[in-house]
């Protein structure tokens, strides 16, 4: 097509986003994402995403952390999806972001600090990933839950990279 034609501008909290849609060398598509500075990838529009269940005080604090400790179970199977989703964090959150891996329990794999829901607090909350039977985002005494199934990998990672760059779901 001709250049702008897979190009689609929303804007979240009067802060304009343009999505181009790009397919790799399988044909997969994805989109590259910015605005002004900001620039990260997503696999689904934000519209496409609402299938999966999002408290809005899980939104919130997902939105409004610079600073938090992203944990998880080192002894859970299929631990290759909670690394996935560690790396594509960090290679999509804004600048002003940060966050700490954590391991719920002593682990030989993983060399990070142990740090488990009660550890959370409004500066630092802490972000649980956890392999589960169904796909859901919600919090407990600040803490986010975040449960997945395999196949909503890519979706939960969007919720999460689009929630931190300030895009409404």
């Amino acid at each position: 097509g001709n250049p702008g034609s897979d190009k689609t501008t929303l804007t979240f909290s009067g802060k304009k986003y343009v999505f181009a849609q790009i397919k790799d060398n399988l044909g997969n598509a994805y989109y590259d994402v910015s605005s002004g500075q900001d620039k990260f990838t997503s696999y689904f529009l934000p519209g496409n995403l609402r299938t999966i269940p999002l408290l809005n005080t899980s939104k919130e604090i997902i939105k409004n952390s610079n600073y938090f400790y992203l944990t998880f179970n080192p002894g859970e199977s299929d631990i290759r999806y909670v690394d996935l989703l560690r790396v594509e964090l960090k290679n999509n959150i804004p600048i002003s972001k940060s966050f700490q891996d954590a391991i719920t329990n002593e682990s030989s794999l993983y060399a990070l600090p142990i740090i488990s829901c009660e550890n959370s607090t409004n500066s630092a909350p802490v972000i649980l990933l956890k392999n589960s039977t169904s796909s859901k985002i919600y919090d407990t005494q600040g803490c986010v839950i975040v449960e997945y199934l395999p196949q909503d990998v890519a979706k939960i990672r969007d919720i999460l990279v689009y929630l931190m760059q300030g895009v409404d779901i």
